[in-house]
């Protein structure tokens, strides 16, 4: 693992064995053929590597962590500074919990499935396994789940557990039942959320399975829930409920299905084409990303809109304020957003969206982008911890082309 720092140039604006290493590339190979189905409706933005040159560096040195290498400089109040992991690692997946980041992928040569945790100030690693790769996650309780699919040739069936991984014990064990069993595409047409104390999987119907995160065994199901419009659907759950969507591909509607309730409510119908992008739990409040598609589909204009725990619409973000947006996610009492316009192009700004007022700000700009752009429809290579911002731009081998950047404001 290395350790690499950049200073931001801030804008005039001030802005296992084998058998589980098989089965996660097949998970991962399918994760990325979900978005070939969105790209039918939008266009993505480039998620490769892209570091610029930065026009202005800082002078002056930090320490580095140990058996890590620094380079460029320190002293800005905007800096960014990059994890790579190396030939031993091929990371996967980004996620927060428990005040820290975890990586998820698969360790080298031995072909096991792993978790790397990663200290948001320090950013020292520590790797720990995992007896299964899972491609869907889901953060509660201490814990990371993961659904793992394991796939049945003969009948071209993935049968899903869950795995739960405890933060703070290091700890991960695969639970016994089968929740979900999909056939042909439909593993790549799920989500997965926890809240209220539950897990939710959505498998590719109308139907949200509430899952023991204790046994991993289904205990209700409830029908009439959105399906997905092409990719996957999105999910949220909390004290307030369950909250869904189909995602990429539409339509732009939000359903709700209560506590002690077994039917879902339709608590939000946008007025123009488009679709849900995500739903996030922020204190008392869940906000939504709406897209609007422009140009018959070939691009799309975002709002973000917040809704009180009973499905009433509080705030909005308005229209053309965030421009083209990225991925957002949620950190505390906090949004945020990594935005570069159409196709990574630049500049890029990361925004921050006050959770309680719907104010939103541009906390850095680049001129020219430095850090990967993430599809603005997946989560799963964006994280945020307090005001460290963490952008994951995966690899497809082994290799030091996994690289971790953070984004400090």
């Amino acid at each position: 693992m290395r350790v690499a720092e950049h200073i931001a140039d801030q804008a005039s604006d001030g802005t296992s064995g084998a058998d589980a290493q098989a089965l996660f590339e097949q998970a991962r190979r399918r994760r990325r053929r979900r978005y070939v189905w969105g790209a039918v409706m939008i266009v993505v933005l480039v998620s490769g590597l892209v570091l610029g040159l930065l026009l202005s560096f800082g002078s002056g040195s930090r320490a580095a962590p140990a058996n890590t290498a620094t380079v460029g400089g320190a002293g800005a109040r905007h800096s960014v500074r990059t994890v790579t992991f190396g030939s031993a690692f091929v990371p996967q997946q980004v996620v927060s919990a428990a005040g820290r980041i975890w990586v998820v992928g698969s360790t080298v040569p031995d072909n096991l499935c792993a978790i790397e945790e990663v200290d948001p100030i320090s950013l020292r690693t520590r790797t720990f396994s995992l007896p299964a790769c899972g491609t869907y996650l889901a953060v509660g309780g201490g814990r990371i789940f993961l659904a793992d699919g394991v796939f049945t040739a003969a009948t071209d069936s993935d049968a899903f557990h869950v795995e739960s991984f405890d933060t703070t014990t290091h700890r991960a064990v695969v639970m016994a039942p089968v929740d979900i069993t999909t056939t042909g595409t439909g593993y790549a047409h799920m989500a997965m959320a926890y809240g209220g104390g539950s897990l939710w999987l959505t498998p590719w119907s109308d139907e949200a399975l509430e899952v023991s995160p204790s046994t991993g065994a289904v205990v209700a199901t409830f029908t009439g829930v959105p399906i997905s419009g092409g990719g996957h659907p999105v999910v949220a759950a909390g004290q307030s409920g369950l909250w869904l969507a189909a995602g990429v591909g539409g339509p732009e509607v939000i359903d709700r299905l209560a506590p002690g309730s077994m039917t879902p409510v339709k608590v939000f119908t946008g007025a123009e084409p488009g679709a849900i992008w995500l739903l996030a739990l922020v204190g008392d409040r869940v906000w939504a990303e709406v897209a609007n598609s422009r140009d018959e589909g070939r691009t799309f204009v975002t709002r973000l809109v917040a809704f009180n725990g009973s499905g009433q619409k509080e705030l909005e973000v308005p229209f053309g304020q965030l421009g083209q947006s990225g991925a957002v996610t949620a950190s505390g009492d906090e949004l945020w957003s990594l935005t570069a316009g159409a196709d990574c192009s630049g500049p890029q700004r990361l925004w921050k969206i006050d959770g309680r007022t719907g104010k939103s700000t541009v906390t850095l700009t680049f001129r020219t982008p430095v850090v990967p752009c993430p599809p603005e429809f997946d989560g799963s290579e964006f994280a945020a911890v307090g005001s460290n911002v963490f952008v994951l731009n995966p690899s497809d081998s082994p290799g030091p082309s996994g690289v971790l950047f953070r984004i400090t404001s």
